[in-house]
């Protein structure tokens, strides 16, 4: 299955459960591109990182090429949305001076991807990629990250963040990494439809109903009394286009 396929069919419970993104980390990203003008998001999804950052006040365009999570993306908010891949975005030369992907970088091609960043990105222009990864430090995150790995045959997720980074920082060796700490309350249906947006639960786990089973049992065991604490590091790259 081609990676631009793999979410189709996710579009609402994902934009319904995926957490945003600190406000740090926004700050932190346009001070990568002086005064920036235009914003292009990669992999734009369902366009929760394309709001967030049109709320600066810069112009964003979110690229994106299933049709079914531009849709929901549209659904949401009056952002510019727009057909298109990560290699080939259908953007004019020289356009953007910030270039963000939000959880996506990792399902790129990378070769193809720095060419087309180059192109539409302005002589001070940057790019930055970044993850939220979630973190196992309370009984509730650990018990998680085991559910997904005894579960889901394609759970690689935290490790694709990684190698993606070191195959950026391959290709842009004075690129500068940070990591930005937050965590998001979840009740019991958010946590579920959380995993269920996922690929690898989608297209990994064989018997959904009785993985939501074993969830519902950590829940109860681990927060029986309300919302859980979904943590995350969200980590960050960003490299200077033009070097």
């Amino acid at each position: 299955m081609r990676s631009t396929e793999r979410f189709t069919g996710l579009a609402n419970v994902y934009g319904q459960a995926r957490p945003t993104y600190p406000p740090e980390l926004v700050r932190w990203c346009l001070e990568q591109a002086p005064a920036p003008g235009l914003i292009v998001d990669l992999g734009c999804g369902t366009g929760i990182s394309t709001r967030l950052f049109a709320t600066t006040g810069h112009p964003v365009i979110g690229i994106d090429p299933n049709a079914d999570m531009l849709a929901t993306a549209r659904a949401e908010g009056a952002q510019d949305y727009r057909v298109g891949t990560s290699e080939h975005t259908g953007l004019p030369d020289a356009c953007a001076d910030l270039i963000i992907a939000a959880q996506a970088f990792h399902w790129f091609d990378l070769d193809r991807t720095f060419a087309e960043v180059e192109r539409i990105g302005t002589a001070r222009s940057a790019c930055v990629a970044f993850w939220n990864v979630r973190l196992e430090d309370t009984p509730f995150m650990q018990g998680y990250e085991t559910l997904l790995r005894t579960w889901s045959t394609q759970y690689e997720v935290n490790e694709r963040a990684g190698r993606t980074i070191n195959a950026i920082r391959e290709r842009a060796p004075h690129a500068e990494l940070r990591a930005f700490m937050h965590s998001v309350p979840m009740d019991r249906e958010r946590v579920r439809n959380l995993a269920l947006s996922s690929s690898y639960v989608k297209h990994g786990v064989a018997d959904i109903p009785a993985f939501l089973h074993a969830l519902d049992a950590l829940l109860d065991a681990t927060s029986p009394h309300g919302p859980v604490e979904m943590r995350y590091a969200t980590r960050a790259i960003a490299w200077r286009v033009h070097g």
